[in-house]
């Protein structure tokens, strides 16, 4: 008589092995849901950004705005450049912030050269003025504005001439000045579109 045996496997395997493939179906479709997800998400992405990118380089909308009538214009992007031209506009605005004022006080004058002077400058002018205030118009009233103004722009230097019409009561006193200006480049705003800012002057006065 002949025994035949056969490898059953342990009654423990077969019960584990119907949940060890359920548990692998269910891990693998987790990863096809989230293999599906992420190129949805990298294509709506790429759409976006192509979307964006078309967006900004159509240029800006313009807006101009009176009393009756609103008018939208298409704008472009182009490259901004700080010519002579644009240093001479700037130095004129700046020359009247700095040197014309209805009546002498620090506050005035650090308000009207503040979007257009380095934070260090405006400070040295506010002392000066201060000063200034104290030991030679103290008491008086004084208010000042500029004539004759001349604007040079060259490689080596910024300088300007100009006439200083102070009035003190009243009473008119013109004095001839010359400046030579220090210029440096800052961040363009509302203010100073340019973006250029004052950080030094030497000055002179009288012929």
């Amino acid at each position: 008589m002949t025994i035949q045996k056969t490898n059953k496997p342990p009654k423990e395997t077969l019960k584990r092995t119907p949940k060890a493939v359920d548990q692998w179906q269910k891990i693998s479709a987790s990863l096809k849901t989230y293999k599906i997800t992420c190129i949805l998400l990298s294509a709506v992405i790429t759409v976006l950004s192509l979307s964006l990118w078309k967006v900004s380089s159509r240029g800006p909308v313009v807006v101009i705005l009176d009393d009756h009538n609103q008018v939208y214009l298409r704008g472009s992007y182009q490259e901004f450049k700080v010519d002579q031209k644009a240093v001479k506009q700037f130095l004129a605005e700046f020359l009247k912030a700095r040197y014309e004022w209805p009546e002498l006080t620090p506050e005035t004058v650090y308000r009207q050269i503040s979007p257009l002077a380095t934070k260090a400058f405006r400070d040295k002018v506010i002392t000066g003025v201060k000063e200034i205030k104290k030991k030679d118009f103290k008491g008086k009233k004084v208010s000042q504005s500029i004539t004759n103004v001349s604007i040079k722009v060259d490689k080596e230097k910024v300088f300007a001439s100009f006439d200083k019409l102070i009035k003190v009561e009243g009473i008119p006193l013109p004095i001839p000045s010359q400046a030579i200006f220090q210029l440096t480049t800052g961040a363009r705003t509302q203010w100073n579109p340019v973006g250029l800012y004052v950080n030094g002057i030497i000055e002179h006065e009288g012929k």
